[in-house]
């Protein structure tokens, strides 16, 4: 059997309520998930002047990554953070003489905050902080939204809200259970975060699969 798994925490857990904590080899089940995001997602009226014409951004407040990430500190009144314009490619996800921004910033795994009270705000201070990499975005809003971690994990339903599954280290192994016959594919399953690796993950299972039964 497959089972494409939104979060292998839930999903081990009702295959194996009672050892939950012994069907992983090599990895125990409360290793480290990766982060989430909160996200706005923004309708914008006119013309907007991404750098470069570029349609992904990343800003940073400072060119040392290392600095940067370890640890990463959200929300702060700095820069950085990540836009997509999508529209600048595709035009037609938009109505004439519209663009589509969305703004996300990292949010670390287990990160604490009362994310329906904050919502609002943290919302205007990412519309702020977008507004220095695409100048007059904000007097031209038509519509915005925002989505936190909690909004991740309701519609993806992965644990946490996770962004790429388990934490993305170099140590990370394939997930094994010991369970017979079933075969995890998506970012909970292999190194590798994103839509490209989760469907090769799956490749990668259906290789297995007709290898087994040759």
């Amino acid at each position: 059997a497959f089972r494409s798994s939104c979060s292998a925490k839930a999903s081990l857990f009702r295959f194996n309520r009672d050892a939950s904590q012994g069907v992983l080899v090599g990895m125990p089940i409360d290793h480290q998930v990766s982060p989430s995001f909160f996200v706005l997602y923004a309708a914008v009226s006119g013309e907007l002047s991404p750098p470069e014409g570029a349609s992904s951004i990343g800003a940073f407040d400072r060119f040392d990554l290392d600095a940067l990430l370890n640890p990463y500190l959200p929300f702060r009144e700095t820069e950085s953070l990540g836009i997509s314009v999508p529209t600048v490619t595709d035009p037609s996800l938009a109505p004439e003489g519209h663009h589509v921004v969305i703004a996300h910033e990292l949010v670390p795994a287990g990160f604490s905050a009362d994310w329906n009270r904050a919502k609002d705000a943290l919302a205007e201070q990412l519309l702020r902080k977008a507004e220095r990499v695409l100048p007059g975005m904000s007097a031209r809003l038509v519509h915005f939204e925002a989505a936190t971690p909690l909004t991740m994990a309701r519609y993806t339903r992965n644990h946490g809200g996770a962004a790429f599954g388990w934490e993305q280290t170099p140590e990370f192994p394939r997930l094994r259970h010991g369970i017979p016959n079933l075969h995890l594919v998506g970012h909970w399953s292999e190194t590798g975060g994103g839509v490209l690796a989760a469907a090769w993950s799956g490749v990668r299972a259906a290789q297995r699969v007709i290898k087994d039964t040759e």
